[in-house]
């Protein structure tokens, strides 16, 4: 998230220059908005729900599967007639990245406006290795199964998972139905294991090897751009039947507290988008009902003790002998009633019948109706942390999707945005910190104020976090679609997020530079460190980008929905964008304010110039909006 862009190039030259002598932790006042009940993300992803049908609601509630050398017509359908947001590329296809990438590229096609509200699909498939994976042939790796990715170095299974990621990336698959996070007791139990030890899908025989090497996993697709999906929660590493082919499937041993949930509380942990639900019975939890079916199981154990907060899928419902005793249209429903958000059929040809009876609950029932709008939320933010969905351009303080311009003025602690009525909101010693703190999609007036470490948001109680020397950086570091109040402590490296534990990532010198770099959704505390020009951002390798007299200004100027480390030379006006040409666009004196002026998603290179009060754009015509000591915002 880019929210506090421009108040971290404002704020820092301005909070670094206080000296001041700092101790103690910042301190919220109780009951502030901000730690609040937490409410509906308003973001892109609720933009674009309120823009759709209930048709299309329900539709981004299915993954149908078509074979991934060439998809059929009961896909196509899928797609075309019941506005299906998602598909599994299934079988076995040997043509490579590029007769894949065509694949891919003919099923986004056909997410129209009609379809899906213009929202692309999630494109996924099971790319495990060993006997599980599904693409084959020129440009993709020969995968080792999971046993033997166990074995790896951890470092070397992160790095081997990125080259893989990059791999079905280039072949436009971005969810990977991996990784396995079932645990085998042992070797001689995996004989016994039909589902995975059988295929030697488990990463290894203990859960710490199995919540480290599977974790591994994910991070290195993630770095690829790829979501991934932890399954198969609560774990199919214990039973003695597949639940693909047998009826019947259960699981006597696991229990709420189970040890063997650890590998899946890792993943969710480490920020995997996606889990998978088993469809076996797990008697010792809830004996009535396939976890699939089970509110005790999905909404109690995996949203509640587990707390995770993202998309949950469910097995094949299609053909899996386990289910095939309920009639497809109550699979699907039963599964969304317990909580569940996606669908899963490998069998497109059923898919109108469980589309239909999940519509018609729709229409039936208001509390089932609130179920699918919320699931349908969870899959669109989802897309959107992906960058399927264009997230509102920041600092839109209008809502149209376009950054405005706009100053504010110490003076007077004026706020003048282009288009509407100026606003007195502030003082001179106030530093400006715009970001949407309400979660409306609207950027939201607001001050810092160094002297008390006071808080001030339009329309908000004010929140006391922070202490004079601090820099305020805020940014939606929750993933809820608001941005939280936040501060970089120079003196001691510490970020303090409200609401969250305090983090030392950093020292003395450094530039905060909090962004989503990883494409979560979430913002990653991170710093450019001007004395050697290297970036170092929470979980990733360092990049050296820059040198000492640069201007970090990290933006998504790909339009990949990642922040890219960026910096800008003033001694030359000259931007220069990891893995992009270098720019020439300003001048020495020009404060850099990259931001979606244009509102295409990608961030603009844009400079005001102090000495007129005009803004450059790049691509638009200059206008002069501003004066002579005016503060960019």
């Amino acid at each position: 998230m880019l929210i506090y862009r421009r108040a971290v190039l404002t704020a820092t030259t301005a909070a670094v220059a206080l000296a001041t002598t700092l101790a103690g932790t910042p301190s919220a006042a109780a009951g502030s908005a901000a730690s609040g009940a937490a409410s509906s993300a308003a973001s892109g992803a609720t933009l674009t729900l309120s823009r759709m049908s209930v048709e299309q609601r329900v539709g981004q509630l299915f993954m149908v599967g078509g074979a991934a050398t060439g998809v059929d017509s009961a896909t196509t359908a899928a797609i075309s007639n019941y506005h299906v947001g998602n598909v599994i590329l299934t079988g076995r296809s040997y043509g490579g990245t590029v007769a894949t990438a065509r694949v891919s590229a003919g099923l986004q096609a056909l997410a129209t406006t009609a379809a899906t509200a213009g929202v692309p699909l999630f494109v996924a498939t099971d790319q495990e290795g060993g006997y599980v994976q599904a693409l084959h042939g020129p440009g993709f790796s020969e995968m080792p199964t999971g046993l033997a990715q166990g074995g790896l170095p951890t470092a070397t299974l992160r790095s081997a998972a990125t080259t893989w990621g990059r791999q079905l990336r280039s072949a436009g698959v971005n969810v990977n139905l991996a990784p396995v996070m079932d645990t085998v007791p042992s070797a001689a139990a995996a004989a016994n294991n039909p589902p995975i030890g059988y295929y030697q899908r488990e990463y290894g025989y203990s859960t710490a090897t199995v919540a480290t090497q599977g974790s591994a996993f994910a991070q290195g697709m993630a770095t690829a751009g790829v979501s991934v999906t932890a399954k198969h929660f609560p774990g199919l590493g214990r039973v003695t039947a597949n639940p693909d082919t047998s009826a019947g499937v259960t699981d006597s041993v696991t229990t709420r507290g189970d040890p063997y949930l650890a590998p899946f509380a890792a993943a969710i942990r480490a920020g995997a988008p996606f889990v998978m639900m088993s469809t076996a019975y797990y008697s010792r939890i809830d004996a009535s009902r396939p976890a699939a079916f089970s509110p005790t199981v999905l909404t109690g154990l995996l949203r509640g003790d587990l707390g995770f907060r993202g998309v949950v899928i469910s097995d094949d419902l299609g053909n899996a002998e386990q289910v095939a005793a309920w009639a497809p249209g109550t699979r699907a429903v039963d599964f969304l009633a317990a909580g569940g958000d996606v669908v899963l059929t490998v069998n497109a040809t059923v898919l109108p019948a469980m589309y239909s009876a999940v519509l018609a609950q729709a229409k039936a029932s208001a509390t089932f109706r609130a179920q699918v709008d919320a699931a349908a939320l969870r899959v669109l933010q989802a897309k959107q942390n992906h960058g399927l969905i264009a997230a509102p351009a920041r600092y839109d303080y209008t809502g149209d999707g376009r950054s405005d311009l706009a100053v504010f003025r110490p003076s007077t602690g004026t706020w003048f945005v282009r288009g509407t009525p100026a606003l007195g909101y502030g003082q001179s010693t106030d530093i400006p910190v715009p970001a949407d703190f309400t979660g409306d999609g609207r950027t939201d007036q607001a001050v810092f104020r160094p002297s008390t470490g006071t808080w001030y948001v339009l329309g908000l109680p004010a929140i006391h976090y922070g202490q004079n020397g601090d820099i305020p950086v805020p940014a939606d570091y929750t993933g809820d679609g608001r941005a939280d109040p936040a501060v970089f402590r120079p003196s001691t490296g510490t970020w303090y997020v409200l609401g969250l534990p305090p983090v030392h990532y950093g020292s003395a010198g450094d530039v905060p530079v909090a962004g989503d770099y990883t494409a979560d959704g979430r913002a990653d505390p991170a710093v450019f460190r001007p004395s050697s020009g290297t970036w170092y951002v929470l979980g990733v390798p360092a990049i050296h980008f820059g040198q000492s007299d640069d201007m970090p200004v990290p933006g998504d100027y790909t339009g990949d929905g990642r922040v890219d480390p960026a910096v800008f030379r003033p001694s030359t006006g000259t931007w220069y964008v990891l893995g992009l040409t270098a720019v020439h666009y300003g001048q020495n004196g020009d404060i850099p304010v990259p931001a979606d002026y244009t509102g295409d998603g990608r961030t603009d290179r844009t400079v005001f110039r102090p000495s007129t009060g005009t803004w450059y754009v790049l691509g638009l015509a200059g206008v002069r909006y501003g004066d002579p000591g005016d503060r960019p915002v």
